[in-house]
């Protein structure tokens, strides 16, 4: 995408334009299906197929930008709002999919405690209890409004266990810049905690 187009798309996608929204989706929808691919384990695809997860976040997209809800400045700035989207959109399917009555983890005879092996989820471990994972919730949450979307997005792959080289691909930043941000919402989220106590 040119750089000096971008304010030209955003207007015209304001105005609800289907060539802006067609040029869109073939720019990123390619990338945000890999995207979602790696968000979502095998047996959570057997659910959800990714391209489905894409097509709900063009349509959340293309939504919330004709009310003016975003402020772009740059591709870039395009990007990591869609990749944010998306891994906000998988998540919301792996919440889906875990709770207690349609828990995937429980279609498979003999696995215990593994909510997805190949991801790495461990819930043998004590659980906590669920004003306790609430408390912890409230509280990253209220730490990543105060984040660009660029940070978030680097925080919720961090989080879903994403590598920092996947990471740098995925945002298109250094690893220093991915380091220095999880560095920095990890102590925020120590001292809220802290201070909680």
């Amino acid at each position: 995408m040119n750089p000096g187009s971008l304010p030209d798309l955003i207007a015209a996608l304001r105005n609800r334009s289907d060539t802006a929204a067609t040029r869109v989706v073939n720019e990123y929808a390619q990338r945000l299906i890999g995207l979602a691919r790696t968000r979502l384990s095998t047996r959570l695809q057997q659910k959800t197929d990714p391209e489905d997860v894409v097509q709900s976040v063009f349509r959340t997209f293309f939504r919330r930008q004709a009310d003016g809800h975003f402020s772009l400045e740059d591709s870039d700035d395009l990007w990591n709002l869609l990749a944010r989207i998306t891994v906000c959109k998988c998540a919301r399917v792996a919440e889906f999919y875990s709770a207690a009555s349609r828990d995937v983890a429980r279609e498979v005879p003999g696995q215990q405690g593994s909510f997805d092996e190949e991801r790495g989820f461990n819930l043998t471990d004590h659980k906590p209890s669920r004003v306790e994972v609430e408390m912890l919730t409230q509280t990253l949450e209220e730490i990543m409004r105060g984040l660009s979307i660029r940070d978030r997005t680097i925080v919720e792959m961090r989080l879903a266990e994403y590598s920092v080289p996947e990471i740098v691909s995925a945002v298109g930043c250094s690893d220093s810049t991915v380091d220095r941000v999880v560095r920095r919402v990890r102590e925020r989220l120590r001292r809220a905690l802290v201070a909680d106590d």
